[in-house]
């Protein structure tokens, strides 16, 4: 790490955590790894209660800012950010785990690109090998890549951007919470909006060791589809919210497998009492893996084929849990009274 009586260092590391001390240790291993040394690491201390102070001092980080209440993750990176020494800020969380030549590729970036800001991806390998947790690895995975190298949202859990951009920018806003998520997304649109363009680099692969559960799964995705679906009325009224198109890493096949879902939760039972429907039923299963095909095929080679069978029942509870999301969204702006497209302080993901 940086030596501070060097002068600044290149880049600051801010590291928002909340009672992540499971997973820290191993973010943090990653960070003293790092051939990269021209770095302070900033960890944002959110009321944690679980040893997260004993990792911190084993691993002597430069700087920790703690906080007696939860303030929320993107109230944490903006203390990070005002507090850091550095032109560049290097966001990620306290369960990922990123390579040895992490920091050196954001530097490298900085140094032969202007007004840009930099994000990564999940890697396809992950340490939990129950299905729902590859699944979603996976899936974060394959979409990104789809959109690189352009995109218009940040990536908080492996991303990079100029302090002044951010201040340009005005900053992440705290209003959101991190079970709807929404708040990378949103800052992303505004660096665009100022001029800042967000660069995907595929080869900016990190390791998260998030564990999922199906019900935490479906949970997750159901909120998230919610809060992406209000945000993309408050940033695009007038686009077709059920898509999310432009809103987020979601491509636009998603729409088309949401839908297919939907019918088939419907039309499978009703063909176990109306034979007619059998075929039709057949017809939609047949669509709905053709509308994944890609998907389940990068699975099959990245992994095996009977990890991307194994995808296929996760993947179409996925489409129902997000499609509730997004009718839950569109039922929530129709109610009589409603503010119109912008979130209310505390609806706002």
């Amino acid at each position: 790490m940086s030596d501070p009586k060097c002068g600044q260092p290149e880049i600051s590391v801010i590291l928002p955590v909340l009672n992540g001390a499971r997973t820290l240790e191993t973010t943090l291993r990653a960070l003293r790894n790092s051939r990269f040394e021209d770095f302070e690491i900033l960890v944002v201390d959110d009321g944690s209660m679980d040893g997260t102070d004993e990792l911190l001092l084993r691993y002597g980080v430069d700087r920790v800012i703690r906080n007696a209440e939860p303030q929320g993750p993107f109230a944490c990176r903006n203390q990070g950010a005002d507090a850091a020494g550095a032109g560049i800020l290097f966001y990620t969380d306290a369960d990922v785990e990123i390579a040895p030549d992490t920091l050196d590729k954001v530097a490298r970036h900085f140094r032969e690109h202007q007004g840009t800001a930099l994000i990564g991806l999940y890697g396809m390998r992950h340490p939990h090998r129950n299905p729902a947790s590859v699944y979603k690895n996976s899936w974060i995975h394959y979409t990104y890549r789809q959109i690189a190298p352009r995109a218009d949202w940040f990536f908080t859990a492996v991303g990079a951007v100029r302090k002044s951009d951010w201040e340009r920018a005005g900053r992440f806003d705290p209003g959101f919470r991190i079970v709807t998520g929404g708040g990378d997304i949103e800052f992303g649109h505004r660096l665009l909006s100022h001029g800042v363009e967000v660069v995907l680099d595929p080869s900016l692969e990190v390791i998260h060791h998030k564990r999922y559960s199906l019900g935490a799964l479906l949970r997750n995705d159901l909120l998230r589809a919610y809060g992406y679906s209000l945000l993309a009325l408050r940033i695009a009224p007038g686009k077709a919210s059920v898509k999310r198109l432009r809103i987020a890493n979601v491509p636009s096949t998603f729409a088309m497998a949401t839908a297919l879902a939907g019918l088939m939760l419907l039309i499978w039972p009703a063909s176990l009492a109306v034979p007619l429907l059998v075929w039709p039923a057949i017809a939609s299963l047949l669509a709905y893996l053709a509308a994944n095909a890609r998907f389940l095929n990068h699975v099959r080679k990245a992994l095996s084929l009977k990890t991307s069978l194994a995808m296929v029942p996760i993947l179409f509870l996925d489409h129902v849990a997000a499609g509730l999301g997004v009718l839950a969204a569109i039922c929530r702006r129709c109610l009589p009274g409603s503010a119109g497209p912008g979130l209310t302080k505390t609806e706002r993901p």
